[in-house]
């Protein structure tokens, strides 16, 4: 079975029950392969990187099968913009989606999408079909987040976690790793020291003896981009962050990714 996101944001739960733990959202245009049904609420298995968990399942909008494969055909076009307001057609209601939003079978020449009956409109400079990635693209897309409120388990504009965050803005430049941090430092290359590192580089924090916990974008060799209370600027050293409000180090740096 298959299900796709039609509200702006999903929360996907631990457990099947409201007050369980959200562990990560999806955005609009998310696909799902859905499971069990418990009370409600659906298992489902994200398309993009295969995360799981329980979602509400009056908010799941079902596809057929043929359905699924066509979209699976459509080129991914998202959403650039912190907040990017679509016009439903059938009523002319807005709707806001947040930055790295999928547009189902978007029509480039009509500016539509949508599925069945239901199509939005959307202004054709706030949509991306992803190039080949820039250093410069990802900086301006990560930069896009700053001051967005940390949220365990968000990945919009108006709450959103360490890793939430990196995953979304790299998607945006068609470049899909995990969700996790942990997860996300087992791709692409590694780097062996600041010294060597680049613009759009992931770096990778670790308390001693533990695992991977936090993650954040180099805007350059002494500068991260990351989610930590809320989506800031903090200097970085081979050591580790440097919180700019206390210029004291807050977490140990232990790796570093390159993946375009």
């Amino acid at each position: 079975m298959f299900a796709i996101n039609l509200h702006p944001l999903l929360p996907v739960r631990a457990e099947a029950s409201e007050r369980s733990e959200q562990v990560t959202q999806l955005l609009f245009g998310e696909r799902v392969q859905t499971g069990d049904l418990n009370g409600g609420f659906t298992f489902v298995t994200n398309h993009a990187d295969g995360y799981t968990g329980w979602v509400d399942t009056r908010m799941l909008t079902p596809l057929e099968v043929s359905t699924w494969e066509m979209l699976n055909e459509y080129p991914l076009n998202f959403t650039t913009l912190p907040v990017t307001e679509v016009i439903s057609m059938e009523d002319n209601s807005v709707m806001r989606l947040s930055c790295g939003s999928i547009l189902p079978a978007y029509n480039q020449e009509r500016c539509i999408f949508g599925l069945g009956d239901t199509y939005w409109s959307v202004s054709p400079e706030f949509v991306k079909n992803p190039e080949v990635p820039s250093l410069t693209g990802i900086s301006q897309t990560a930069l896009q987040f700053l001051h967005t409120p940390y949220l365990w388990g968000g990945k919009g504009i108006f709450g959103i976690d360490c890793s939430g965050f990196t995953q979304i803005v790299y998607r945006i430049h068609g470049v899909n790793i995990p969700r996790d941090a942990k997860d996300q430092a087992l791709c692409g290359n590694e780097i062996t020291s600041l010294s060597k590192a680049q613009t759009g580089d992931l770096v990778f924090f670790a308390a001693e003896g533990k695992s991977i916990s936090h993650v954040g974008i180099l805007l350059d060799r002494e500068t991260v981009l990351h989610a930590s209370g809320a989506v800031r600027l903090d200097k970085i050293t081979d050591a580790g962050i440097v919180s700019t409000s206390t210029v004291t180090y807050t977490k140990p740096l232990v790796k570093i990714c390159r993946y375009i």
